[in-house]
């Protein structure tokens, strides 16, 4: 970007309004940067929908999904798409009022996507640290509960440093949240808003990725439960009755009925054949109970294995596209000199792609989104 169309900090992003030249180059990144952003709000727009349709989509994990989503469109709408104007234009003509929606959200949906990532992470590690804990009393109003407060943790959190700063920093024609100018925040801002919360998601998974590959091992091993054992009664004592009672003469009674002394007694052969007869039963029972046990445990091993999934996919995209940037974020307060503004400005658009590829994730990783996704974009 040209010197004589912008006057940044190394730790912000302050434009100055000065006369817009038009290049070729600055049409093509125009391009880029709006397909980019109209891209990532057409991506969450079908994952929202996508859950609305399908009622198998409705469960406490996607909720956070579609939380995630939420701030991805709240991203693209205002943080991107002004992103895109001033990068192409090189100053910023919005005013001092979008100036701090635009700061607003850019750092608060920010907060709100990582503090939902902990919600993700601690979720499926309490699923497989504590299971019938977790069964017995994670519900959908708890999983709602929990991203009210996200939310309510990040106004806590954010307000105060962005209402400071507008207060005694916001100048026309300038837009910026400069670190440099608001230190008294940026420790904070810093350790809550990424360093514990992704040392959060860094530990969760470990231990879940440890977990999983564990029981996978067992369950190839079939080694993953131990069989249940049922005491029941020989069947050799019914099959002995049976013959005792067959072998039985009738009684020696010339006033009886000819049914009475042609036929052995009644009594015990059905007490033998009763005993038989309840331990097939017995049998047939116990294996049907180890049948559903079975499937139940297949059940949850595949939907575990599933959420896994999603949960790696989710978390790799968030480290990869915004590790560097927190890195460069902390050097450049301590050192303010040594990060150029042609990095800063590729490190935040980096972040921004988050946002883009995250129903593109979801498609990969979960095979009723990608079916919800053809159906709709199908019809």
């Amino acid at each position: 970007m040209d010197d004589e169309f912008q006057n940044c900090s190394n730790t912000s992003n302050r434009f100055i309004s000065t006369k817009v030249v038009i290049t070729w180059n600055k049409i093509f990144v125009a391009v880029i940067l709006y397909a980019i952003t109209f891209a990532t709000i057409f991506g969450n727009v079908l994952v929202l929908i996508a859950v609305k349709m399908n009622k198998k989509l409705q469960t406490t994990f996607n909720y956070y999904i579609v939380n995630l989503a939420i701030t991805d469109v709240a991203v693209a709408v205002t943080a991107m798409s002004f992103m895109a104007t001033h990068t192409v234009l090189g100053y910023w003509p919005f005013g001092e009022a979008l100036c701090a929606v635009w700061i607003f959200f850019d750092y608060g949906m920010t907060f709100v996507s990582v503090f939902t990532l902990n919600l993700i992470s601690v979720d499926r590690f309490w699923c497989m640290k504590w299971s019938v804990h977790y069964r017995q009393h994670h519900t959908k109003r708890k999983g709602i509960i929990s991203i009210v407060f996200v939310w309510v943790f990040m106004l806590i959190l954010w307000v105060p440093p962005w209402l400071m700063d507008r207060l005694r920093h916001s100048k026309p024609g300038e837009c910026f949240w400069d670190p440099s100018l608001n230190k008294e925040f940026v420790f904070i801002l810093a350790l809550l808003g990424h360093h514990v919360p992704f040392c959060i998601m860094i530990v969760s998974y470990i231990y879940v990725f440890s977990f999983m590959r564990k029981r996978s091992e067992c369950k190839n091993a079939n080694r993953c439960h131990t069989k249940s054992t049922v005491i029941i009664e020989r069947p050799e004592k019914c099959e002995n009755a049976s013959k005792k009672c067959s072998s039985a003469t009738p009684p020696d009674d010339s006033k009886g009925s000819l049914e009475q002394q042609v036929l052995p007694p009644l009594i015990p052969c059905a007490n033998g054949a009763n005993n038989l007869a309840t331990v097939h039963i017995l049998q047939k029972t116990n294996t049907l109970g180890k049948d559903v046990q079975e499937a139940r445990r297949k059940s949850r091993f595949t939907r575990d294995k599933r959420l896994f999934v999603i949960m790696t996919y989710i978390i790799l995209g968030y480290s990869i596209l915004w590790l560097p940037f927190h890195i460069v974020f902390d050097v450049s307060i301590a050192y303010p000199g040594w990060v150029s503004k042609g990095v800063l400005n590729i490190l935040f658009w980096m972040t921004y792609f988050n946002s883009t590829i995250n129903p593109i994730l979801y498609n990969f990783s979960c095979i009723e989104f990608r079916k919800t996704f053809r159906k709709i974009l199908i019809t």
